[in-house]
């Protein structure tokens, strides 16, 4: 993902000025309803070499949020709609995943399968405003609220690494503040302290610290470390912005969102705080336009493959897949295509 795709997404957001923000002061999360989307990402893996008894594919489901709601899942191969499992990946998070094991039974499945998912959804704005709740929101569980804390082999904010960029950027919190001002801060200093690039290799926050850039998958996971450091629960967003695939870009994107104690999740978009230029930083912090898909949250997921046992994989984008049988996987190929559109009426009408 480049600059240009970025800022191409965030056109539509209402401005504010930093004089508008004051973190000290009490806010709330505000959501209305942006509308419905149908998202079909088709598949189409080839292994010539293989002569395949099981093709195994493992989906995201994208979680209910704030800023989404999934109203219906189908999952095709060719033009037929396949059965399969909704469930859970393994880790203790146990984010929502759709398996399916599809029997190489007809000859044309031996080496290769075109497949496709397709997610119905209502997609629904997200806006920081000044103000107390009417209503505040109920505070997280405890064992959610220990996951959004721990340093994971990729989220590894207790490496010295880490924990020596904290201190020089003295990223510690203080006395009295608040988790909106703590993060208000942590979200400028990232934003000024690091560069875009892309593509990127190691994303670990210990390994982007050290580089000083990445890409919206490091960057996103540099904020959660600051975070999570500080005792402030926090989490990145994996998914793809809510249009149509343009050329080979498949509209892949992170965010991340953090735990405010009175006012809920806050969702922050960290790399269009760093790429974009002449942006006024604070336009990114505390707003979701409704124009993103998260796929999952977090990650070190946890996944069942049957025939390999259990594989932990840091994120995903896209499915998952495993092919069993006897061959190699010499000239494997793989082609994806991510379509967007719009549909109406919104079935959710929050207001």
């Amino acid at each position: 993902m480049n600059a240009k795709l970025i800022l191409a997404s965030f056109v539509w957001m209402s401005p504010l000025t930093s004089a508008e923000f004051d973190p000290s002061r009490p806010h709330h999360m505000e959501t209305t309803s942006k509308g419905r989307v149908v998202a079909t990402l088709k598949v189409d893996l080839k292994a010539p070499t293989v002569h395949a008894k099981e093709w195994i594919i493992v989906a995201p489901l994208p979680p209910e949020m704030a800023s989404q709601k999934l109203d219906d899942f189908q999952f095709f191969v060719g033009e037929t709609t396949t059965n399969g499992e909704r469930g859970t990946e393994l880790s203790d998070l146990g984010r929502p995943i759709w398996t399916s094991r599809v029997e190489a039974a007809e000859p044309n499945l031996a080496s290769s399968i075109d497949f496709r998912l397709q997610y119905d959804l209502t997609l629904r704005k997200c806006r920081l405003v000044e103000g107390p709740p009417t209503e505040a929101p109920p505070p997280l569980e405890s064992r959610e609220k220990d996951h959004f804390l721990r340093s994971t082999p990729t989220t590894d904010w207790k490496s010295e690494p880490v924990q020596k960029w904290l201190s020089l950027r003295r990223l510690t919190r203080k006395t009295g503040e608040s988790d909106l001002a703590f993060a208000y801060r942590a979200f400028h200093a990232v934003a000024a302290k690091t560069k875009y690039e892309s593509p990127t290799g190691d994303r670990r926050p210990s390994a982007v610290c050290q580089s000083g850039r990445s890409d919206c998958g490091g960057l996103s996971l540099l904020l959660v470390a600051a975070l999570r450091a500080n005792g402030i629960p926090a989490r990145t967003l994996w998914g793809r912005w809510a249009k149509s695939q343009e050329g080979d870009y498949g509209q892949w994107h992170v965010k991340a969102e953090f735990f405010a104690d009175g006012v809920g999740w806050v969702p922050v978009e960290v790399a269009g705080a760093v790429a974009l230029p002449n942006i006024e930083v604070d336009n990114l912090f505390g707003w979701e336009e409704g124009n993103f898909i998260t796929l999952h949250y977090d990650t070190d997921l946890l996944v069942e493959t049957f025939q390999f046992g259990k594989q932990p994989i840091g994120w995903r984008q896209g499915v998952l897949y495993w092919v069993f049988g006897p061959g190699t996987l010499d000239d494997f190929h793989e082609v994806e295509h991510w379509d967007v559109r719009k549909v109406a009426p919104a079935k959710d009408q929050r207001p």
